[in-house]
C-alpha cells in the first residue's frame, strides 16, 4: 500500500518524497528528473541500498490523482493501458541486458494503477554535464568513451533492440569515467507506431534525433542509433550539437546543400579515421551511414594490424577447427559467418571470461571482501565485445560484474559444449565444466583467412604474458588448432585434458603481436571451473583460488529470486549443515535438502564484505 508523506497537490506529478511502492519495498527518496514519457525518483530499497526509480507517465494522456495515475479522459484508456504494458515488456527486456556500460532493471512492478521499473543507480553525472565542466577532454580519452558506449549499444541491438533516445543526458558518467547508457526510448516508440494519440509521446532531441524520428511510424534501425551516438560524441569533440538533422534534410532539399560541417580536417588531435567515422555516422540518408556497431569499429580500428607476411606452419596443418567454424561462404574464404561464444565476465581486480561448455556461464573467482551486488540475468547475444581495449582501460570496470549468454539455441553450440551431467536430486538441473578464458577475442580477415584479435584483456592476467597478450594481438592456434573466435579458442583449451590440482591448464598459442612483427609461439595458463544451475533457474560457478581451496558464488539470479543477486559468495546452508569449501560442497548441499524434502535453503552469503543469512526458494 503506498504511503504518501505529503499531497500530491504539493508535487504536482511527481510522487512525494518518503512515498513508499510495492508494499514498502521502495521508498522515495526525492525527484531527479521528468520527460513526456516518465518521471525518474532517487529511491531506497528495503535493503537502504540506493536505486533508480522510473514511473510510468505518459504525461500528454494521464494524471494523478492523489498517488494513482489514470488517464485523462475515456478516449485515452486504450493508448494509456497499451503503454503501460509496453512499459513493462521493454523493462523486463532491458532488465536481461547485462553490461558494464548498461544501467541494469532489477525488477519491474505495477502500483499506483501504473508501471515502475527499478533501476542500478549510478554515481556520477551526465555526459552534458561532463562536457560543460572540461572544456577539452583529451582525444584519446573521447574515442575511449565512444568505443565503450559503441560495445554498449552494439550489446542492445543484438539483443534485438534499439535505444531510441541517445543523446549526452543519457549517458553518464561514473565515478571511474566510463559512460553508462539509460533511458531507453524503445517503449514509447513501439506503441507511437500503431495509435496515433500516442504520436505525442514522440520525442525527437534537437541535434541528436536522426531525421528519420520525426517522421510518425519512420523506418528506423542500428543506424538510427548510431547517428544519435555520433551526434552526441560531436557535441563532445565541438562543444555544440551538430545542426538538427530537419535543417540538414531542408537544406538539402532546396539547394543540395547540407549544413552540416565534418570533423574531419578542422579538429586537431583526433585521428583522422577516428573523426571520419563521426562525419559519415551522421549521414542523413541512413543507407550512408555505418548500418551495424561492428561496420563502425572496423573504421575506428584501421590503427590494428591487418598484415601477415606469412601462414603459420602449424595453420597450414590444421583444417578441423575452420571447418566446424566457418559456414557455408568458407570456400569463398571472403566472408566468415556470425560465431557463437559463450562469454560471462565477472571482475574483481580485472574483468573475466568464462565460457561454459554445457549451454550457460558463469563468472571468474571474486574476493569475499569486494563483490558486484548487481541482480542480473543473463541475455542473449550473439557478437561479443568489439572494441579494443588495453587491460589499463580494464582495470578502471574492477568493480563491475557482467554476465553474458550468447546463445539462444543449444543446437548452435551442439559441436562446442560438453553435455551436462544429469544429477540424482530434485533441486540440481544440471552440472558443467567452464573455461576461465582471461581475455576476449573478434574473427579478423586475414589476406589468408580469419584468426581471432585480442579485443579485451583482464587485468589479473597470468603475468608471464602480459607483455605479449594484449589488445590487437592476433591468435592463428592455439594447441595446433585454427582459432577464429573465442568460442574455437576454448574448443582448442578442451582438447587437452591435462588439468592441474588446482584447475589449471598449460595452453601452447601461436601470435603476432606486432603488425610486422614475427609470428611466435607462446604459452598461457588458464583457470577452469564448474557451473550448476538449480531447477529455480539460480546459477553458481565454483572455482579454485589455490592451494585447495575453492569458492561458490552466484552467476545468476532470476528478478523472482530477490534474496540472492549475482556475485553472492555461499559460505554455508544452515538446513544440512554444510560448509562450502570443497569443490563438490553445492552437489552435497542439495543432494542433502532434497532428500529432505524441504522447499526452502537456508544460506549464509558474504555481499559486500557482510556476512548475510538468506532463504532461496527452491521451487522453480
Amino acid at each position: 500500500m503506498v504511503q504518501p508523506v505529503h499531497t500530491s497537490q504539493q508535487f504536482q506529478d511527481e510522487l512525494a518524497p518518503g512515498t513508499q511502492l510495492l508494499s514498502g519495498q521502495y521508498t522515495i527518496i526525492r525527484f531527479l528528473n521528468s520527460g513526456g514519457f516518465g518521471i525518474t525518483y532517487l529511491a531506497k530499497d528495503s535493503l537502504e541500498r540506493t536505486v533508480v526509480i522510473k514511473e510510468c507517465f505518459p504525461e500528454a494522456i494521464c494524471r494523478r490523482s492523489d498517488t494513482a495515475v489514470r488517464p485523462r479522459s475515456q478516449s485515452h484508456v486504450s493508448s494509456y493501458e497499451a503503454l503501460v504494458r509496453s512499459f513493462e515488456k521493454e523493462a523486463r527486456n532491458q532488465s536481461k541486458l547485462v553490461h558494464p556500460n548498461i544501467a541494469g532493471v532489477h525488477q519491474v512492478f505495477r502500483d499506483n494503477e501504473t508501471a515502475y521499473m527499478a533501476i542500478d543507480f549510478i554515481e556520477g553525472q551526465d555526459l552534458l554535464d561532463t562536457i560543460e565542466e572540461r572544456e577539452n577532454i583529451p582525444p584519446d580519452e573521447v574515442e575511449r568513451m565512444l568505443r565503450q558506449t559503441l560495445e554498449a549499444v552494439g550489446f542492445i541491438h543484438s539483443n534485438g533492440m534499439l535505444h531510441r533516445d541517445i543523446s549526452p543526458d543519457n549517458i553518464l558518467i561514473n565515478q571511474k569515467g566510463e559512460p553508462v547508457v539509460i533511458d531507453f526510448g524503445a517503449a514509447r516508440e513501439s506503441e507511437a507506431k500503431s495509435d496515433r494519440a500516442m504520436s505525442m509521446l514522440r520525442v525527437v532531441k534537437e541535434g541528436y534525433s536522426p531525421q528519420e524520428f520525426y517522421l510518425q511510424g519512420g523506418e528506423q534501425d542500428q543506424s538510427s542509433d548510431l547517428y544519435a551516438l555520433a551526434a552526441t560524441f560531436y557535441h563532445v569533440i565541438k562543444g555544440n550539437a551538430p545542426d538538427d538533422s530537419q535543417a540538414r534534410l531542408a537544406g538539402l532539399a532546396q539547394n543540395g546543400a547540407d549544413t552540416y560541417k565534418p570533423l574531419e580536417g578542422a579538429i586537431e588531435g583526433y585521428r583522422p579515421s577516428f573523426l571520419r567515422s563521426i562525419d559519415r555516422a551522421l549521414s542523413i540518408p541512413p543507407a550512408d551511414r555505418f548500418q551495424s556497431v561492428q561496420e563502425w569499429l572496423d573504421a575506428l580500428n584501421e590503427k590494428m594490424p591487418v598484415e601477415m607476411k606469412a601462414v603459420p606452419a602449424d595453420v597450414k596443418e590444421v583444417s578441423d577447427t575452420v571447418e566446424v567454424n566457418m559456414g557455408p561462404e568458407r570456400s569463398g574464404g571472403s566472408k566468415p559467418v556470425a560465431l557463437i561464444a559463450l562469454v560471462v565476465a565477472a571482475v574483481i581486480g580485472g574483468v573475466g571470461f568464462f565460457v561454459m561448455q554445457g549451454g550457460a556461464p558463469a563468472p571468474t573467482e571474486t574476493n569475499v571482501t569486494n563483490i558486484a551486488t548487481s541482480e542480473v540475468e543473463p541475455v542473449v547475444e550473439e557478437s561479443v565485445v568489439a572494441a579494443a581495449a588495453s587491460a589499463e582501460e580494464l582495470a578502471s570496470v574492477a568493480d563491475a560484474a557482467v554476465v553474458v549468454q550468447p546463445v539462444a539455441d543449444e543446437a548452435d553450440i551442439a559441436e562446442a559444449a560438453v553435455t551436462p551431467a544429469a544429477l540424482a536430486t530434485s533441486w540440481i538441473g544440471w552440472s558443467g565444466q567452464a573455461v576461465d578464458l582471461p581475455f576476449t577475442t573478434v574473427t579478423t580477415a586475414q589476406p589468408q583467412g580469419s584468426f581471432s584479435m585480442v579485443t579485451l584483456v583482464r587485468s589479473d592476467l597470468d603475468q608471464n604474458a602480459t607483455d605479449w597478450l594484449k589488445s590487437g594481438t592476433i591468435i592463428y592456434s592455439v594447441n595446433g588448432h585454427l582459432v577464429v573466435d573465442d568460442a574455437s579458442i576454448i574448443r582448442a583449451i578442451q582438447s587437452k585434458s591435462d588439468v592441474s590440482g588446482t584447475g589449471e591448464k598449460l595452453v601452447e598459442m601461436r601470435v603476432k603481436t606486432e603488425r610486422d612483427g614475427p609470428i611466435v609461439e607462446q604459452s598461457l595458463t588458464v583457470r577452469t571451473g564448474k557451473a550448476t544451475e538449480l531447477t529455480n533457474g539460480v546459477q553458481f560457478m565454483t572455482v579454485s583460488i589455490g592451494d585447495d581451496k575453492w569458492i561458490t558464488k552466484v552467476s545468476r539470479s532470476p528478478s523472482a529470486i530477490s534474496s540472492l543477486r549475482v556475485g553472492d559468495v555461499v559460505v554455508s546452508e544452515a538446513a544440512s549443515k554444510v560448509t562450502f569449501e570443497g569443490q563438490n560442497a553445492l552437489e552435497e548441499t542439495f543432494e542433502a535438502l532434497g532428500s529432505t524434502g524441504v522447499e526452502t535453503a537456508l544460506l549464509t552469503i558474504a555481499r559486500n564484505g557482510e556476512l548475510k543469512a538468506v532463504e532461496l526458494p527452491l521451487t522453480p
